[in-house]
């Protein structure tokens, strides 16, 4: 599955000025740069699930390929709600040598070209008692939520 989009980027004065440009139906990729390599200040960031990836499934030869074409055109990287080992089942074991960043945990651990830059937790943020009072004003908001009955067609 790969995401039918397009995305075209002009950085610099009209004098350094580069263009990236990737996009078109499946099978029809183009990815180039005129800048003859990588275009500075510019970062693609993909989601895994469903957009990398079917649900929870693992990545196609034709996106690893693609992503593979971007990496040499622009920074690329992946941002993932799993933890790292899920993602890491979904792209690939290198996945953090793969792309040049990777952001698991829903952003909380951070890879840069395959180096961990950072990692935060909630409960070490906030620690226990405002991470608890927390907790209970969600759990206590959504009980108390008017929810419709969903009807069967």
């Amino acid at each position: 599955m790969v995401p039918n989009f397009f995305v075209w980027c002009q950085l610099g004065t009209s004098s350094q000025r580069g263009r990236a440009e990737l996009g078109g139906p499946v099978g029809e990729w183009g990815v180039r740069s005129n800048m003859g390599g990588r275009t500075p200040g510019l970062i693609a960031l993909f989601d895994v699930d469903g957009t990398l990836t079917a649900p929870r499934k693992v990545v196609t030869l034709e996106m690893l390929e693609f992503m593979h074409k971007l990496r040499e055109v622009v920074t690329v990287g992946v941002v993932g709600g799993s933890d790292l080992v899920k993602i890491s089942e979904q792209l690939g074991k290198a996945v953090i040598t793969d792309y040049d960043y990777v952001f698991s945990e829903n952003g909380l651990v951070a890879h840069k070209n395959g180096e961990l830059i950072g990692s935060q937790s909630l409960k070490q943020f906030l620690g226990d008692d405002k991470l608890k009072e927390f907790i209970n004003f969600t759990l206590h908001y959504i009980a108390d939520l008017d929810i419709p009955i969903k009807r069967q067609a």
